[in-house]
Order: structure tokens, then C-alpha cells, then sequence
């Protein structure tokens, strides 16, 4: 985790959820209405290549993969969002290098989304992963691929999105063999655990409040349009108290090849997926939080870019309007 050279530092990077980031109810029931059933999975043969996807279709319970010829559209630079307000009324906290404003008018949030997902575990105990994510359409949500897919557990049974958080007075989205919805990933992530495929996008079967909105997305090819660009991130971390938003303030300190940037700031568990946006233009989404490493004694967050296959992963996949 201290390496000493920022390739080596990215290539050993792995994600290990923290304790905080899984919470176990020992007593926890299954709805009746839920029928857990293991999902059927077609075999695909397909070529190599991380961007193909695993797609989980709620609707007939079935995991079929899909090569990235599927989806690919070199011409789509970007997707079309609402306009976030800042908030006016957070409350500010620096004390021990934290830098995270709570936001407090989460009604005005509601595009930025609090996710619980439900696992059972090999011995058949309920397991929770608490994350964050983003509307980026009128059905989809963005968010990291490990607060969906978790390589001990895999898929979740049974998924749940707040617009806002549980203080928002959003409803709660749930999605679920026999309710519908389709959850899909990078198989990047699902079967090679590469932390630059690190994202997953949930569609809903049906739209959510015109309320609720949703983030555009920017693939910026050029690198200075994002190196020591100030971002804020929006998530849900878990040592604060849960369910509420805070916003985080960093700087893009270092690239790495396409598809990863790090940058400054404290944040922790249950902040996975949150988006993040550069300052200046906090309607699109620039970044998906993944996690955060030491590197040259200094703590960072990582971040998965947005790039043009992964717009065209979110057009076809997450409903997302091309720009």
C-alpha cells in the first residue's frame, strides 16, 4: 500500500471492503414476497477483453454476458444531466484533516443516492454492503462495481436506492427476482478484479419523480482538463452518522494511463460509487469513487475515469442521453 513509485502503487491496488463498509444482521428476515432464487446463467463464449459485461436481468433472473462490440460508440462524448446547486447551508468540518461538509438540504440532492445491497454469505448469513451512487438517467444509477458485484458473495439477491438518503423524502427504489430491474457490470471487474474496471450500473424498470433528476457524464481527453483540477465527491460514509450526505473537497493530484486519477481528501467506507464532478462544472460526472491508499505517506482517494467506452457502457446499459 506505501509504494514508493505510483505505477507499482496502482498496479497492487486492491479492494478489501472495511469492516465498516459491511454491516452483518445476525436476525435478519427475508421478506415473504421475496422469492430467493439463484439466478440462471447463460454460458458465453466471447473474446478477452474487460470491457464486455455481465448483465443481471431481475426481470428473468438470468446473468448473461455481452461482448463490448455490443455497446461501443466512439463517438459519444458525453450524456445529458440537471444542475446540482451547492449547498448553502452545511455544516463544515476540519478537524483531524477532514475536510467533508455534511449537506444538509438533501431534498435538493436527490440525484446523488444512498444504495444497500443484500447478500447471503457461505454460511447463509444476511450480509449489507451500505455504498453510494448517482442518477444518471431517468432509470439508471452509476455507481462502483464492488458496492454491486462482491467477489466473495457476487451478485446481491435484493438491491435498494434512496434519492437523497434516508433523510430525503425520496422513495426507496428496490429491485429483485420477480420485481424487475437489471444490474450490469464490467466483467473487467467481475472476473479479473481490475480495480480500473470498478463500476456498475443499476436500471430501474421504471422512471424516477421528475424531482430526482440526474448527473450528465464528460470524458475529458485531455489530460490538463482534469490533473490539479479542484473536485468535490458526494457520498454517504460510514463513519458518520448513517444514511446522511456529505460532501467531499479534493484535488486531482496524479493520472494513470486512461481509466484511474487520484486525488486529496478524507473520506471512507459506504462514499464507494459516490460521483465525483470538478468544481467548476458540478453537473457532469467526471469520476467514480473506487477507494483510497497510502501512496508516498500520504493518503488518497482512487478514482475510476469516465472515458468513452464507459459513456457508452451507461447509453446502453444505465439509459443515459447522449449529449
Amino acid at each position: 500500500d506505501r509504494s514508493t513509485n505510483f505505477q507499482e502503487f496502482m498496479e497492487s491496488f486492491e479492494i478489501a471492503p472495511l469492516e465498516d463498509h459491511i454491516a452483518i444482521r445476525e436476525n435478519f428476515n427475508v421478506e415473504d414476497h421475496i422469492n430467493v432464487v439463484k439466478p440462471i446463467i447463460v454460458a458465453t463464449e466471447l473474446p478477452s477483453d474487460p470491457r464486455n459485461v455481465e448483465v443481471y436481468d431481475f426481470n428473468t433472473n438470468v446473468i448473461t454476458t455481452y461482448p463490448y462490440s455490443d455497446y461501443e460508440d466512439k463517438t459519444i462524448t458525453g450524456t445529458v444531466g440537471s444542475p446540482l446547486k451547492d449547498s448553502s447551508d452545511a455544516t463544515n468540518l476540519y478537524a483531524n484533516g477532514d475536510t467533508r461538509i455534511q449537506i444538509t438540504n438533501v431534498n435538493s440532492y436527490k440525484k446523488v443516492v444512498y444504495i444497500l445491497s443484500y447478500y447471503y454469505d457461505k454460511d447463509g448469513k444476511p450480509v449489507i454492503h451500505q455504498g453510494s451512487g448517482a442518477a444518471i438517467s431517468k432509470t439508471g444509477i452509476l455507481t462502483a462495481g464492488h458496492a454491486i458485484y462482491d467477489h466473495s458473495f457476487g451478485w446481491p439477491y435484493k438491491v435498494e436506492v434512496i434519492p437523497g438518503g434516508p433523510n430525503s423524502n425520496a422513495a426507496t427504489y428496490t429491485m429483485y427476482p420477480g420485481r424487475g430491474g437489471v444490474m450490469t457490470c464490467p466483467t473487467g471487474w467481475t472476473q479479473e478484479k481490475r480495480t480500473d474496471y470498478d463500476y456498475a450500473v443499476l436500471n430501474f424498470n421504471n422512471e424516477f419523480p421528475t424531482g430526482v433528476g440526474h448527473f450528465g457524464t464528460r470524458a475529458y481527453f485531455n489530460d490538463s482538463d482534469l490533473l490539479y483540477k479542484d473536485v468535490y465527491h458526494y457520498g454517504f460514509p460510514g463513519d458518520k452518522v448513517r444514511g446522511t450526505l456529505w460532501r467531499l473537497s479534493g484535488r486531482i493530484e496524479n493520472l494513470y494511463e486512461t481509466r484511474q486519477f487520484i486525488y486529496t481528501g478524507y473520506s471512507n467506507s459506504g462514499e464507494s460509487g459516490a460521483p465525483i464532478v470538478r468544481q467548476s462544472d458540478t453537473e457532469y460526472i467526471v469520476g467514480v469513487y473506487s477507494g483510497g491508499r497510502y501512496y508516498d505517506d500520504e493518503y488518497y482517494n482512487v478514482a475510476v475515469r469516465i472515458t468513452d467506452d464507459l459513456i457508452s457502457f451507461l447509453v446502453k446499459y444505465g439509459g443515459a442521453e447522449r449529449a
